[in-house]
């Protein structure tokens, strides 16, 4: 099953309006943000491969792509705060900052250090066993 960002992004290539070169303004923002997503390589040396389009998915399987894991972790922090707030998450050290706009052709996203202590609550209704 695919994110609702690669289902933008899948879109937007499919009518046209992303390509390895960058994106048109009838692009979405998902589609954009997919876009800067899916290309980088997680490597500081050399932080983005626009070849990485052709081939990559942000999610493969049930498994998040971990070459990007910790420039997605920067993006998930500050561009949806809404759902990272909402899940109670604490993770150590805290994620850096970085805010998607479609006007900004840096596609350089930081990468958020590894963390070293996450929490996240989850509640449970009417367990009654736990085999």
């Amino acid at each position: 099953r695919n994110s609702r960002l690669q289902t933008a992004l899948d879109k937007d290539i499919a009518d046209g309006f992303i390509d390895e070169e960058g994106w048109k303004p009838e692009a979405s923002d998902d589609g954009i943000l997919g876009y800067k997503l899916v290309i980088q390589t997680g490597h500081v040396d050399s932080p983005v491969d626009k070849s990485l389009l052709r081939y990559r998915k942000l999610v493969d399987g049930d498994l998040i792509n971990p070459d990007g894991f910790y420039n997605y972790l920067s993006a998930w922090y500050s561009n949806d705060a809404m759902a990272y707030s909402y899940s109670q998450a604490s993770i150590v050290p805290t994620p850096k900052s970085w805010f998607s706009d479609r006007n900004d052709y840096n596609l350089r996203i930081p990468k958020s250090k590894p963390i070293r202590f996450a929490q996240i609550p989850f509640l449970l209704k009417n367990l009654g066993d736990t085999e």
